[in-house]
């Protein structure tokens, strides 16, 4: 087994770009997985969007915050979700359906009072086995219809 060191990462990570904002305005939420390279999968470059991993890509207070953050103060309004087939964290939290994990948080980033911007949040799957990345559509509930006006028309 190879052990990566400071000393061997020191000098090589890119220059950051020189703004503090992210050029494409987008936040990315993904699992932490070595597995799954978030800026390679979407062709990011450094200082193009705000990467923010955690164990299952989940909405957690603490992510939220980091979102929070970089919407309101670094400009960001897009949001986009990443999970990943053979997620041990999913897995461990009985989440075997990957799809439906990612609508269930899209519906907390949507429905949630945390984010500024909540129109523009995606999700997406990535197949591990294929290497293919899939947008997941989450369509918002119907509204239903007050009470008064179902009477009126009956």
């Amino acid at each position: 087994m190879r052990w990566w060191t400071a000393d061997r990462l020191v000098g090589r990570a890119p220059r950051p770009a020189a703004a503090e904002e992210p050029a494409l305005r987008v936040a990315v939420l993904a699992c932490m997985d070595g597995r799954l390279d978030p800026a390679a999968l979407l062709g990011l470059r450094p200082g193009e969007a705000h990467v923010i991993r955690n164990a299952g890509g989940l909405a957690t207070p603490e992510t939220l915050k980091a979102l929070r953050f970089s919407q309101a103060v670094l400009g960001t309004y897009e949001v986009a979700v990443i999970h990943h087939t053979g997620c041990a964290a999913l897995a461990a939290l009985g989440r075997r359906d990957v799809a439906a994990s990612v609508r269930g948080e899209l519906e907390r980033l949507r429905a949630g009072s945390e984010l500024p911007r909540r129109d523009a949040v995606r999700g997406f799957m990535l197949d591990l086995a294929s290497g293919r990345l899939s947008e997941v559509v989450c369509v918002p509930p119907r509204r239903a219809r007050p009470a008064a006006r179902r009477a009126r028309r009956a």
